[in-house]
C-alpha cells in the first residue's frame, strides 16, 4: 500500500466519494493488513457503503490487535457509533460517539471532535429534545470557529437545518441550507451536497411545495448513488417516497420505500419512518388491515421506550391514532393522540403539535363530541401559521366543514370545505383531498342518520347573513396565514373579490414564457374576447413563484362600495407584503455565530475577549511588579495594547507611557533618540535632547520591534536594564533613571540569538516574563465579538445608525487567514461601514476582493469520515513525524535538548521541524 494511494483515498473520502475511495484502497491492498491508517479508513468506508458486518469485523480485529493511538481509537468509535445508530441501538450509539469525542479531545483533533459531535447532536436532539442538545451545538460552534474549515462550517449548517426542519421551523432551516451551500463551494463534498438536497426535499414536502420537493428528492437520490453512501441513499429514497405519496402516486411511493428498506435492512429510526409512510399510503387507499400489519411490524422493532422522541417514532405515533380512529376505537385513538402531543411537547416539534391538535379535534368530531372538538380549536390560529405548511390550515378548515355538516349546517360547512379544497388543489396534495372527501361524506351520513330537527327558514336566513360576514372575515384571515405562498394568496384574493361583490370576475394566473399565462383559478362569469387577459380593466401583482410573476386579473364593478372594497383589498395586500418583508428582515438577524454571553473587556480603544482575555489576565498580574516583559506576536495582533494595559494596571499609571519603535529611526540617530545627547555632542546637535528613556522617567518605556535594535547599541541597553543608568552623548557622568521597560517584537529572537544578530544576555534580560499573542487565525473564536464591536464603533463614528453583519459575511470573515491580524480586521470593517448606507446589512459584496475570495485550506479529516492524515493536507510521513515528535516531547517533559537527542537530530533541527509541523 503506497502512501500516495492512501492519500488519494483520503482525499476522495474528504470529497464525499466513498465508493471511489474504497476502490482505491482495495486496488492497493497491502500484503499484510497492518497499516493503522489503512484499516481505520477502510473500516469507515465499509460503513459508508453499507457493509456494516465487514466494517465491525475489521474494526474489532484492529482494536484487539494491539496498542492503538488515541486518534485511531477515536475514529473507530465514531464509525461504530454510526453503525449502532443505524441498527436502532441508540444507547450504545451514544456511548460510542461520546467516546469518540473524548478521545478526539484528548488527541487535540478538533476536526474529528466536530464530526463526532455533529452526529451526537442530531441523536441527542431527536432523543432528548433540542434543549439537551444545546450545549453540544455551542461546543461544535466554538470548535468550528477555531478550525476555520469551510467544510466543518457547512456541515454544521446542514445538521442545524435538519434539526430545525424536524421541529417544523422551515424558514430557519432554509436559511441554514443556503448558508451551508455557500460554504460548500469553498470545499466541495458530494455527501454533504446530497444531504442538503435531501433536507430541501423534506422541507418542501412538509410545506406542500411538491414540484420543488420532487426535483430536490430526485437530485438527492442521484447524488447519494454517485457518492456511494448507502445510509444516505436509503433516506433519500424514503424522502422521495414521501413526495410521491403526497402527489397521490402511491405505487411509485411504495416502490421507493421498498427499495430503501431492502438496501439496508436495519431496524433504526430511518426504517421506522419508511414504515410510517407505507402505513399512511395503505390508509389513504383504504387498506386498514395492511396498515395495521405495518404498524405491528414497527412495534416489534421498537423496544427502547427512550427512542419515542426520535423523528420516525413520533410520527408513527400520530399514524397509530389515525388508524385507531378509522377502526372506530375512539377512546384508544384519543389516548394515543394525547401521547403523541406529549412527545411533540418534549421534542419541541411545533409542526407535530399543530397536526396533533387538529387530529384530536377531528377524532372528537367523528366520535360525536362536536362541542369539545370546536373548543379544542379555540385560539388554534393565535400563534399564526406563517412558514408552516398550508395544508395545516386546510386540515383546520376540513374539521370546521365536517363539524358543521354533522350538525346539518351544510351551506356554512360547504364554505369551509371549498376553502380546504381550494388549498389542497393548489398544493396538489392528493392525500389531503382524499381525506377531505371521506370526512365530508362521513359527516353528512352522520347527520342524515341522526334524528336532528330541521332548522326553520327564518333561522336559515339569519344564519346565512351571519355566515356571509363570517365567511369574508375568515377569507381575510386565510390570506394573512398564506402570505408566503403567492399562488395560494392569489386564489384567495380572487375568491374574496367575488365574495364581497366588488368584482364580476377575477382570474389568478402565473406568468409563463413568452407572455403566456397559466390559470390558477377563475371566479365569477366572464366571456373572454380575443384580447385575452388584456381585456381586464385591472390587475393586482401578488408576488413571485420560482421567478414567475403571480397576478390577479379583475373585472371590478363600478359602484362606490365595490371601488372602496377593491381599494381595501389592495391595501390589505400591501400590508401582507409589508409583514412578509419585516419577517424576512427578522430572520436575517438570526445567526449561528452569536456573541458569547461573557463580557467583553475594553482597554482604551481595544476589545479583549477569548484567548486574549487569558493573556490580559496574566498581564494584570505582571503589572503589579517591575519585572521585564517581552511581548511576541505577529504584526497587528495587539502588542502595544497589551503594553498599555500593563502600564495602566501598574503603580506607574499616573506617569507617562512612552512608545519607541526601534525600526522607525535611522541607525545613526538611534543612540541619540534612545539615550539622549547634550548640545554640541555632534554636528547638528544644537540643543539638549533628554532621549526617550528619560522622557519616560517614573513611567514605562515600550520598545517596539526590539529585534531591529542595532547590535552596537544592545550592550548599552543591557547596561541600562541592569544598572538603571544612562550616559547621553556628550555627557561624562551617567544619570540614574527609574523606568520600567516593556519590549515587543514580531521576530524570532531565539533564532536571532543563534544567528548572532541579538545578544543572548540581553535576550534573557528582556525575557523575564514572556507574553505571546497568537495570530488571529489561531483564535478565530474571538472574531465574531471583534466584528460586532468594531462595526458598532465605526457605525457610531461615521453616524451610520444600526449597521448589521450578515451571517454569510461573518463566515467569510471567519475563513480568512488575516495576515494583518486584528489591525487588518478593524481596518476592513471600518472601510465597509464607511462605504455602507445607514442602517444597512453588510453582505459579502462589501468585502475586499482578497477576503471575499478567501477559501479555507483543503484540510483532510472525516468528511463524515475518518481521514488517516494530519490536520493539514500533507503526506502521511508528516503525520508520523509529528506523532513521533509529540511522543518524544511528552516522554522528556518538554525538554528540547533531551527530545532532540532522543530523536537523533540537533536542537535547531527540532526547532525547525516544530515550526514546519505546527507543534
Amino acid at each position: 500500500m503506497t502512501t500516495s494511494a492512501l492519500d488519494r483515498a483520503a482525499a476522495l473520502t474528504l470529497e464525499g466519494r466513498f465508493t471511489q475511495a474504497l476502490a482505491v484502497l482495495e486496488q492497493n491492498r497491502p500484503t499484510l493488513l497492518v497499516s493503522g491508517p489503512w484499516m481505520v479508513l477502510r473500516g469507515e468506508l465499509l460503513e459508508r457503503v453499507g457493509k456494516f458486518a465487514e466494517s465491525k469485523q475489521l474494526i474489532d480485529a484492529f482494536l484487539n490487535g494491539g496498542r492503538r493511538s488515541t486518534g485511531e481509537r477515536s475514529a473507530c468509535e465514531f464509525t461504530l457509533g454510526k453503525i449502532k445508530w443505524d441498527e436502532g441501538e441508540t444507547g450504545p450509539a451514544l456511548a460510542h460517539l461520546q467516546r469518540a469525542v473524548t478521545l478526539a479531545t484528548k488527541d487535540g483533533d478538533l476536526r474529528r471532535k466536530c464530526w463526532s459531535n455533529l452526529w451526537m447532536l442530531t441523536l441527542v436532539a431527536d432523543r432528548s429534545g433540542p434543549d439537551a442538545a444545546a450545549p453540544i451545538l455551542s461546543e461544535i460552534r466554538k470548535d468550528a470557529i477555531q478550525l476555520g474549515d469551510s467544510r466543518i462550517m457547512s456541515a454544521l449548517h446542514a445538521f442545524a437545518a435538519q434539526m430545525d426542519a424536524k421541529r417544523g421551523l422551515f424558514r430557519s432551516a432554509l436559511t441554514q441550507v443556503r448558508a451551508s451551500k455557500d460554504l460548500l463551494s469553498a470545499g466541495p463534498n458530494l455527501w454533504l451536497e446530497g444531504l442538503l438536497e435531501y433536507t430541501q426535499s423534506n422541507i418542501a414536502v412538509l410545506r406542500s411545495e411538491h414540484d420543488a420537493a420532487l426535483a430536490h428528492g430526485r437530485r438527492a437520490v442521484e447524488i447519494a448513488e454517485e457518492s456511494g453512501a448507502a445510509a444516505s441513499l436509503r433516506t433519500c429514497l424514503a424522502s422521495l417516497g414521501v413526495v410521491y405519496y403526497a402527489l397521490g402516486r402511491f405505487e411509485d411511493a411504495a416502490g421507493c420505500l421498498s427499495r430503501g428498506m431492502s438496501l439496508l435492512p436495519t431496524t433504526g429510526d430511518s426504517r421506522c419512518g419508511m414504515v410510517d409512510t407505507l402505513a399512511r399510503i395503505r390508509l389513504a387507499q383504504g387498506d386498514i388491515e395492511q396498515c395495521v400489519s405495518l404498524l405491528d411490524e414497527a412495534d416489534e422493532h421498537s423496544s427502547d421506550v427512550t427512542d419515542r422522541l426520535l423523528y420516525g417514532h413520533r410520527y408513527l405515533s400520530l399514524t397509530r391514532s389515525h388508524v385507531l380512529g378509522r377502526r372506530g376505537r375512539y377512546q384508544e385513538a384519543l389516548a394515543q393522540i394525547d401521547d403523541t402531543l406529549s412527545i411533540a411537547h418534549e421534542s419541541q416539534d411545533e409542526l407535530l403539535t399543530r397536526v396533533g391538535l387538529l387530529t384530536k379535534s377531528q377524532l372528537l368530531q367523528v366520535a360525536g363530541s362536536v362541542p369539545d372538538a370546536l373548543k379544542l380549536l379555540h385560539g388554534f390560529l393565535a400563534g399564526g401559521l406563517t412558514g408552516q405548511s398550508p395544508d395545516i390550515y386546510a386540515q383546520y378548515e376540513t374539521i370546521l366543514a365536517c363539524s358543521l355538516a354533522s350538525m346539518g349546517r351544510f351551506q356554512e360547512g360547504q364554505s369551509h370545505r371549498d376553502r380546504a379544497e381550494r388549498i389542497y388543489h393548489g398544493l396538489a396534495h392528493a392525500p389531503g383531498s382524499i381525506e377531505l372527501d371521506r370526512c365530508w361524506e362521513d359527516a353528512v351520513k352522520t347527520y342524515r342518520g341522526s334524528n336532528s330537527v330541521v332548522t326553520s327558514q327564518s333561522d336559515v336566513t339569519a344564519l346565512g347573513a351571519i355566515a356571509t360576514a363570517g365567511r369574508i372575515t375568515q377569507s381575510i384571515a386565510s390570506l394573512l396565514l398564506l402570505a408566503d405562498r403567492s399562488e395560494l394568496l392569489a386564489r384567495g384574493i380572487a375568491d374574496l373579490l367575488v365574495d364581497t361583490g366588488s368584482a364580476e370576475h377575477a382570474t389568478a394566473t402565473i406568468e409563463g414564457d413568452r407572455r403566456e399565462y397559466e390559470v390558477l383559478a377563475t371566479v365569477g362569469s366572464f366571456d373572454k374576447d380575443d384580447r385575452g387577459f388584456l381585456a381586464f380593466p385591472s390587475r393586482l401583482t401578488i408576488g413571485n413563484v420560482r421567478g414567475r410573476r403571480v397576478e390577479v386579473w379583475i373585472f371590478p364593478k363600478d359602484d362606490v362600495e365595490s371601488i372602496a372594497t377593491l381599494n381595501a383589498i389592495t391595501l390589505l395586500l400591501s400590508t401582507i407584503h409589508e409583514i412578509e418583508r419585516g419577517r424576512a428582515e427578522r430572520e436575517e438577524r438570526l445567526t449561528l455565530w452569536p456573541i458569547e454571553d461573557v463580557p467583553i473587556q475594553n482597554v482604551g480603544q481595544a476589545v479583549i475577549n477569548g484567548r486574549m482575555r487569558e493573556t490580559m489576565d496574566l498581564a494584570k498580574r505582571v503589572a503589579t511588579t517591575d519585572a521585564g516583559v517581552l511581548i511576541t506576536g505577529e504584526s497587528g495582533t495587539g502588542k502595544e495594547i497589551l503594553a498599555r494595559a500593563i502600564h495602566t494596571y501598574s503603580h506607574r499609571a499616573d506617569k507617562p507611557l512612552v512608545p519607541f519603535n526601534c525600526a522607525a529611526v535611522p541607525r545613526e540617530m538611534m543612540e541619540s533618540q534612545l539615550f539622549g545627547h547634550r548640545r554640541g555632542a555632534f554636528t547638528g546637535a544644537d540643543r539638549d535632547n533628554p532621549g526617550v528613556i528619560r522622557a519616560a522617567s517614573g513611567g514605562t518605556l515600550f520598545l517596539d520591534e526590539i529585534g531591529e535594535l542595532a547590535v552596537e547599541l544592545q550592550p548599552k541597553l543591557l547596561r541600562f536594564l541592569e544598572s538603571r543608568e544612562i550616559c547621553p552623548l556628550g555627557e561624562t557622568t551617567p544619570f540614574s533613571v527609574d523606568v520600567r521597560v516593556i519590549a515587543a517584537t514580531n521576530a524570532n529572537l531565539e533564532q536571532a540569538v543563534k544567528n548572532g544578530r541579538f545578544r543572548e544576555d540581553l535576550f534573557y534580560r528582556l525575557h523575564i516574563v514572556p507574553l505571546q499573542i497568537p495570530p488571529l487565525r489561531e483564535r478565530r473564536d474571538e472574531i465574531p465579538a471583534l466584528v460586532h464591536h468594531f462595526v458598532m464603533r465605526a457605525a457610531t463614528e461615521y453616524r451610520k445608525g444600526q449597521i448589521r453583519v450578515a451571517e454569510n459575511t461573518m463566515e467569510q470573515l471567519l475563513l480568512f487567514a488575516w495576515p494583518g491580524n486584528v489591525r487588518q480586521l478593524q481596518n476592513e470593517l471600518r472601510r465597509m461601514v464607511a462605504l455602507a448606507q445607514p442602517d444597512a446589512v453588510l453582505t459579502p459584496r462589501a468585502l475586499s476582493p482578497e477576503i471575499a475570495s478567501a477559501r479555507a485550506e483543503p484540510v483532510p479529516g472525516p468528511a463524515g469520515s475518518a481521514g488517516p492524515r494530519a490536520a493539514k493536507l500533507s503526506p502521511t510521513l508528516a503525520r508520523i513525524e509529528r506523532d513521533m515528535i509529540k511522543a518524544a516531547l511528552r516522554e522528556h517533559q518538554g525538554k528540547l535538548e533531551a527530545t532532540a537527542k532522543a530523536l537523533g537530530i540537533s536542537r535547531k533541527g527540532l526547532y525547525l521541524k516544530r515550526q514546519r509541523l505546527g507543534l
